[in-house]
């Protein structure tokens, strides 16, 4: 197979190294980088305690057709005691039944410093975070502490650039510029961004590339 990600799984898969040898470098590697930008994945509970974010949650955001205000998807069509979501839904504004095939998606439009240019992007907010303490687990909104990271995050992803090519030509490549995804890096949240930049800096073999490549898709807005 011609394909650079296929020959690089190929290459690995036949690779006379080791694979406790390659968990040990690419921990070494995880360490250095939390300990420069594990900040960035901190959050406290109600009573001040500072925790390890596991994820963040980012709903999509509609707008009414019969009123125009905005209906955050997550908190109109998301029963938050069972987790279910429902086909249809009211817009907390005027109480029109929606569906998301009748709703019209928000779009804002945004600066993009990695292309110094404006663009035109779908909307999403982030609702929940999931946070570890101790052996469990545990949801909470977020705060202004957590909508600042969120920020100071945007602010510091502007000096990483690696991934800001254009997705490649073809029905598959393309189909999701409707939205606004129309660069690599449009797939990412910034803090992702951040921690990828950083440890592909620190990756000098194929073999810790094909492990981090294995991740891309876990980690991004597809997921």
């Amino acid at each position: 197979d011609i394909s650079p990600v296929a020959s690089l799984i190929c290459a690995n898969l036949n690779s006379p190294i080791s694979q406790s040898d390659v968990f040990e470098r690419i921990e070494n590697i995880i360490n250095d980088v939390e300990l420069k930008y594990g900040w960035l994945y901190k959050t406290k509970d109600s009573s001040g305690f500072s925790h390890d974010i596991n994820y963040v949650v980012w709903s999509d955001v509609f707008v009414c057709p019969s009123c125009s205000n905005k209906v955050v998807f997550y908190d109109a069509a998301v029963d938050h005691s069972s987790g279910k979501v429902s086909d249809e839904f009211s817009c907390p504004h005027c109480g029109t039944i929606l569906t998301k095939r009748n709703a019209k998606k928000s779009f804002s439009t945004l600066y993009d410093a990695i292309l110094d240019s404006s663009i035109s992007v779908q909307e999403k907010k982030p609702v929940f975070i999931n946070y570890q303490s101790g052996k469990k687990s545990y949801n909470k909104p977020l705060n202004e502490e957590d909508i600042a990271l969120i920020q100071k995050a945007d602010e510091l992803s502007k000096n990483f650039s690696i991934t800001k090519d254009r997705m490649i030509d073809g029905a598959e490549g393309r189909r999701n510029d409707r939205q606004g995804l129309t660069h690599v890096h449009h797939f990412y949240f910034s803090r992702s961004l951040i921690i990828f930049e950083e440890i592909l800096s620190r990756c000098n073999d194929k073999e810790i590339r094909f492990l981090i490549n294995s991740q891309l898709i876990n980690v991004s807005k597809l997921n």
